[in-house]
């Protein structure tokens, strides 16, 4: 019996080197097959408060989990269409999450529209200011990569 299990076991020190490195290499494509397979949210509490929504949002992408960050963000936008300062952070969370998986195009739409907003709003001092900043500066980088490119 002992002899039959042998076979399946490295022998020699790189052999078992070999047989490590495959293992580890499973093991990281299973993470990253199970990090990918993650769906987003079937339902939201109803009971979610504001913070909560942009929380589990930042946990999302934190956790490279882009499309259930994206349905937060979107269902927060539903929830709450009178916030007017905290869609303007949703929108340019949603235009972040286009711009870092190179959906350039879309983060671009994304950007430019929030800059409108600022620059068409009646009062812009009741949205956050920090959005239209960095809405511009990552419009910028944009631009700059298709200059160069």
């Amino acid at each position: 019996m002992i002899e039959a299990h042998s076979r399946y076991f490295p022998k020699t020190r790189n052999q078992h080197r070999a047989f490590h490195s495959l293992l580890g290499a499973i093991a990281v494509a299973a993470l990253l097959l199970t990090t990918a397979c993650q769906s987003t949210p079937q339902e939201i509490p109803e009971d979610l408060s504001k913070q909560e929504f942009f929380q589990r949002a930042q946990e999302n992408m934190d956790e490279l989990n882009w499309d259930s960050a994206m349905f937060y963000l979107e269902e927060f936008k539903v929830r709450f269409p009178d916030d007017q300062a905290n869609i303007a952070a949703a929108d340019y969370q949603i235009s972040l999450i286009h711009y870092k998986l190179d959906r350039f195009d879309q983060a671009e739409e994304g950007f430019s529209d929030i800059i409108a907003r600022y620059e068409s709003a009646e009062d812009p001092s009741v949205l956050p200011q920090w959005v239209e900043v960095l809405s511009r500066k990552l419009l910028n980088k944009i631009e700059e990569a298709r200059k160069e490119s």
